[in-house]
């Protein structure tokens, strides 16, 4: 299992400035979990926080799945930070572990198809 959090500048509008001193990656093979958040889960989220008008003040969650790839962020009402988490699906004694610092997974409300690169809403 890996996982990644990170703290990132938010404003609203769908930009936020990930912070080179505020992102942690950790576990087996972290950097397949670190390029998908790159290439692909990031530009979801933007997507999803321009559509939805989610500003900084708000306290709504978004969540992304692909495969055994998770997402999760939001802004916790904090008037300017975004709080992101990533993990990689592992052995439950893995799960266990990243609990305890945070990383419990939660049921996305974006699940990547399988079959394309398109989106659905998932609940």
């Amino acid at each position: 299992m890996s996982w990644y959090k990170a703290r990132a500048i938010y404003n609203g509008g769908g930009r936020f400035e990930l912070l080179y001193d505020r992102q942690t990656a950790s576990g087996k093979d972290a950097q397949p979990l670190v390029d998908w958040l790159n290439n692909t889960a990031y530009k979801i989220m933007r997507k999803y926080l321009i559509k939805e008008g989610i500003e900084g003040s708000s306290d709504a969650k978004f969540e992304v799945a692909e495969g055994d790839m998770h997402l999760s962020a939001s802004p916790n009402a904090s008037y300017g930070y975004l709080y992101i988490r990533a993990w990689t699906n592992g052995s439950e004694q893995d799960m266990e572990d990243a609990s305890t610092i945070g990383m419990t997974p939660l049921a996305p409300i974006f699940v990547i198809s399988k079959s394309s690169t398109d989106t659905y809403f998932a609940g």
